[in-house]
């Protein structure tokens, strides 16, 4: 569908920056190398981690991946913070 008023759209998409949406929207899901580089561990340690019961991750297909919210929680339950990890 076009716009109606082009001009606006351009105005701000520059007060953007020119960013699109998309590029603004943090990923549900990470991969073992990512949840790797956030923890600080290697990537073997990460997919053990993965295979863990407690860990927050999944498989899509024949990917695992990891839930980032959940990820989080994870983490402060493991560093004794408040309240129970629940997956």
């Amino acid at each position: 569908p076009k716009h109606g008023n082009s001009s606006f759209f351009t105005r701000l998409m520059s007060l953007q920056g020119g960013m699109q949406m998309e590029n603004r929207t943090e990923k549900l899901t990470l991969t073992v190398a990512e949840t790797a580089r956030l923890l600080g561990v290697s990537v073997p340690i990460a997919y053990e981690l993965a295979h863990r019961k407690d860990f927050p991750s999944f498989q899509i297909g024949g990917r695992i991946v990891v839930n980032r919210r959940l990820l989080e929680k994870w983490v402060d339950c493991q560093a004794g913070g408040s309240g129970a990890y629940e997956q």
